[in-house]
C-alpha cells in the first residue's frame, strides 16, 4: 500500500481567520473577515485531505467543506 504525506502539515484542528469580498461580481474592494474552527483529516491513504469548517458568521448551522487531492 502506498501512503503519501503531501498534506500532513495541514492535518489537525485550527482556529482560522477568513476573508471574503463584501459584494461579488462588482467593482467592490471591501473585505469581510470572520473566524471559524477547522478540522483537517487525511483521506485516501494520505493522497488528499478534507477540511470541515464551522463558523457562526453565516448562522449557527453553517458548515463548510473542502477537499484537496
Amino acid at each position: 500500500m502506498i501512503v503519501i504525506h503531501n498534506f500532513d502539515f495541514l492535518v489537525g484542528k485550527w482556529n482560522v481567520l477568513n476573508r471574503r469580498l463584501k459584494d461579488r461580481m462588482t467593482d467592490c474592494d471591501e473585505w469581510t473577515e470572520f473566524t471559524a474552527e477547522m478540522e483537517t483529516k487525511p483521506i485516501l491513504n494520505g493522497l488528499g485531505i478534507m477540511d470541515e469548517m464551522k463558523s457562526a458568521h453565516f448562522g449557527d448551522d453553517f458548515i463548510g467543506l473542502s477537499i484537496r487531492i
